[in-house]
């Protein structure tokens, strides 16, 4: 990565956890993996007749990030071993927290539930954890 797009992406982590997750998006992409923001959200809608209803989106406890790639040679190489037979692609998912922010039970439930599915769930800080995990 050159010395430009670290510096950029370093001024886009200065705040928000949003602007950590737009971050490593962007960083993920770069490298080539295919990743997708996960907008985990309650929406109140009212009609007509002012009748309220609640509509959930997502997966509560849901990674910010989840990221995919194929990439045998990496396997090797972080994991010793060649992927399964079937299976093509490595899964990563980021949980992104701000200073000394915590996932809440509901996200370590989820955690474990990806893990348990294969993906490999990091919470990341700040971008240059996440340079570094991709190593």
């Amino acid at each position: 990565m050159s010395k430009s797009v670290a510096r950029r992406l370093a001024l886009q982590t200065t705040g928000r956890e949003g602007d950590l997750v737009a971050a490593c998006i962007q960083l993920l992409r770069a490298r080539g993996w295919f990743a997708i923001r996960q907008n985990v959200a309650r929406i109140v809608l009212t009609d007509a007749k002012g009748k309220r209803r609640m509509i959930r989106q997502g997966e509560v406890g849901m990674v910010d990030v989840l990221a995919l790639k194929r990439d045998n040679a990496w396997c090797v190489q972080k994991l010793g071993e060649m992927p399964a037979p079937g299976f093509r692609s490595l899964a990563l998912g980021l949980e992104c927290k701000r200073g000394m922010a915590k996932p809440t039970a509901a996200q370590l439930v989820m955690h474990k539930r990806l893990e348990a599915c294969g993906v490999r769930v990091l919470v990341i800080r700040d971008i240059a954890q996440l340079a570094e995990a991709l190593r």
